[in-house]
């Protein structure tokens, strides 16, 4: 077993410049090899910031080189599909942020050209690698199974978004415009006028959708699901209870997100953070109701998401172990939107 990943990145963006750059190349099994970045003056001062030795334009001189382990990959879920099966079928594990894909078909390609390569495609779903939402996880878990608190009645889902960078943004900037990425279109069965609104849906509240799958561990069926502009409520039921997910958008300082689960006898509460808040992780606070009631207010260790994530990555690259987010798991939330996306479709009057 090899005691580093030689690691290459794609993309020096905001993205790569202030979450994942930093992040992977903290970890002290990662041997930084290449970043591939069109922009020639920004791949320059991030690579010799961040003490990177090659610099090339594009991920296909990555997929060539032998001395690649794996590929660090952040760009527009558009460019998901041409660049990570290009990277897979040259034996590159890849990481990539969410969303998988822009459709289910594209992301169920890349999730079998995952298993067929027998390399790992990891999506970077951070909060699932949050410690407040692993133990809220654990918690839930528990009350489920023990029924301490009664059985489950309803999840509540609640994202309006609001300031997500906590004032964190990238190191480095340059008059280099960004390339030219050609339109991709989502789901086949989407009419024009709604394929830019479902690819805002996928692209912020797959993570809220994500979450739901990882705390229920369970699989949501969609009752009915209602747009009216940027705005989205989706009715679900799980194995037992039903689920409601409001979305939409709000201009603020603070980040206006949280997930309940209720109990006959109580709930479980998880704010997460905004998700450039650095070492912070979610808070989780448990109400236990009945006849001595009780509030608990979970503090986890100061953590970020990103940066377990990133370490997780390494791990399962090097050791072999078992990944929290794999394409096979990310293209669940993909068939997920994509129903809900039918519902709403079905009750709209465009």
């Amino acid at each position: 077993m090899a005691d580093k990943l030689r690691l290459a990145f794609v993309g020096a963006g905001f993205m790569g410049q202030s979450v994942h750059i930093p992040n992977f190349l903290s970890v002290p099994e990662v041997e930084p090899v290449a970043l591939a970045e069109a922009r020639p003056k920004l791949a320059k001062m991030v690579a010799d910031y961040h003490h990177i030795p090659r610099v090339v334009s594009s991920h296909q001189d990555l997929a060539n080189m032998g001395d690649v382990d794996a590929v660090v990959a952040i760009m527009s879920e558009a460019l998901h599909p041409p660049v990570v099966l290009d990277l897979l079928e040259a034996g590159k594990h890849v990481f990539i942020e969410k969303p998988l894909a822009p459709s289910a078909a594209m992301g169920q390609q890349m999730a079998e050209v995952s298993e067929r390569a027998g390399k790992l495609l990891m999506v970077g779903y951070m909060k699932r690698y949050d410690e407040g939402v692993q133990r809220a996880q654990n918690l839930i878990e528990q009350y489920m199974e023990s029924g301490e608190l009664g059985e489950l009645s309803m999840v509540r889902i609640h994202c309006f978004g609001g300031e997500w960078t906590a004032g964190l943004g990238p190191r480095f900037t340059t008059d280099e415009a960004p390339p030219a990425a050609e339109r991709v279109l989502g789901p086949d069965f989407l009419p024009e006028e709604w394929q830019s609104p479902f690819a805002v849906f996928v692209n912020v509240y797959c993570h809220n959708i994500n979450l739901l799958r990882f705390l229920a561990q369970a699989e949501p069926q969609v009752l009915s699901a209602h747009r009216l502009g940027p705005s989205w409520l989706v009715a679900m039921t799980l194995r037992q209870g039903l689920v409601s997910l409001e979305t939409g958008q709000l201009s603020s300082h603070s980040w206006d997100e949280h997930i309940s689960f209720y109990f006959r006898d109580g709930r479980v509460d998880v704010l997460t953070p905004p998700p450039l808040l650095r070492n912070v992780a979610a808070r989780v606070v448990v109400y236990r109701a009945g006849r001595e009631q009780e509030v608990i207010d979970l503090l986890p260790p100061w953590s970020w998401g990103f940066r377990n994530e990133a370490a997780a990555f390494v791990r399962c690259c090097l050791q072999g172990e078992a990944c929290l987010s794999p394409a096979s798991d990310a293209l669940q939330d993909m068939r997920l939107c994509e129903r809900i996306a039918v519902a709403a479709l079905g009750r709209s009057r465009c």
